[in-house]
């Protein structure tokens, strides 16, 4: 393989790691978002099929609502941050969300995604 070829192979392998990763990012802030203003049925959507398997879609809708309330309790969303994301697996991916409350008060959510059938989805938010 001469080298303008390798050189092509590795470009296009860190094109599609920084893809992958982003979209898990995109998934990750779009579900605390939802969260943040009040939108239950979107963040529910946002759980892995495994979660919807384990849980009733009441008891998802019961923790998005009490999140939800958490955040308003303080203000509402502010900012936030999202570290990490390293895709392990090619389908794995863990986020250290910092929620920045508009009262000045911070919460940090370790937040793991997975990648299943082109889609990424809330594995746990702990």
């Amino acid at each position: 393989m001469g080298i303008l070829a390798r050189i092509l192979a590795v470009t296009l392998l860190c094109v599609s790691l920084v893809a992958c990763a982003r979209a898990g990012e995109d998934t990750a802030e779009g579900f605390f978002r939802d969260i943040a203003d009040g939108r239950t049925a979107s963040a529910v959507a946002r759980f892995s099929p495994t979660l919807h398997e384990k849980f009733t879609e009441d008891e998802l809708q019961s923790v998005v609502r009490r999140w939800s309330g958490e955040i308003r309790s303080h203000g509402g969303l502010d900012r936030m941050s999202l570290t990490g994301g390293v895709v392990t697996y090619g389908r794995l991916a863990l986020y250290d969300v910092v929620l920045t409350f508009r009262d000045g008060t911070a919460k940090r959510v370790k937040t793991s995604l997975i990648h299943l059938d082109g889609s990424w989805y809330i594995n746990t938010a702990l």
